[in-house]
């Protein structure tokens, strides 16, 4: 018994699949009667081979089965579920685009009384912001005031003096900061360094 390998299946038709199904049935019948009549050894170690080529077989006359459904049911609305997508459950269950952009009468109505507004905004005073990242191990949430090669910072409840050029120092996080400067980015290596020595000087 040779062994059935798929790209061989794959060029024969469905009649011809379905004759060498049958005969690899038989053929699994009669070796299965050996098994039991104590047949030799060499026929019963046949019985893996065949009963794995009748699966082959199924399995690529399910494949061109499957091919075929997919060309016939190409262009309508509705499939079978079997050819539709898996996806989710969650997604297969959501509504469509369509579904959930529709507005109820009022909801209608709301949106044209009182649609969004849009307002012109004057610029005062310009200022560049940046914002640091600190080492995990910086700490600078508890802090008030800093006060580090030429760069100041008071709590926001208080004013900056006139001299200082650091319009305003605002804590995000446990380790992020944000500084706003006048008009004018300051150069980077200033930057850099002010932030190796807010790390050096916090550090938890």
């Amino acid at each position: 018994q040779v062994k059935v390998k798929c790209t061989d299946l794959r060029t024969k038709d469905k009649n011809e699949l379905l004759k060498q199904v049958t005969e690899l049935k038989t053929e699994l019948t009669t070796l299965r009667v050996a098994k039991v009549t104590g047949g030799a050894a060499s026929k019963l170690s046949k019985i893996r081979v065949v009963r794995k080529a009748i699966a082959r077989v199924y399995i690529i006359m399910h494949q061109k089965q499957k091919e075929n459904l997919r060309l016939l049911y190409k262009n309508h609305k509705y499939k079978p579920l079997d050819l539709r997508p898996k996806k989710t459950r969650a997604i297969r269950r959501a509504l469509t685009p369509y579904q959930a952009n529709r507005k109820t009468p009022k909801e209608i109505r709301k949106r044209s009384a009182f649609p969004p507004r849009k307002y012109a905004l004057k610029v005062t005073r310009s200022f560049t912001v940046i914002r640091l990242c600190l080492a995990k191990s910086t700490s600078v949430a508890p802090i008030s005031r800093i006060t580090l090669c030429g760069w100041s910072d008071f709590g926001s409840r208080t004013r900056p003096e006139p001299s200082v050029n650091v319009l305003r120092l605002k804590v995000w996080s446990v380790a992020t900061i944000e500084i706003a400067f006048p008009s004018g980015c300051p150069d980077i290596s200033h930057i850099s360094y002010m932030k190796t020595e807010i790390e050096k000087k916090f550090t938890a």
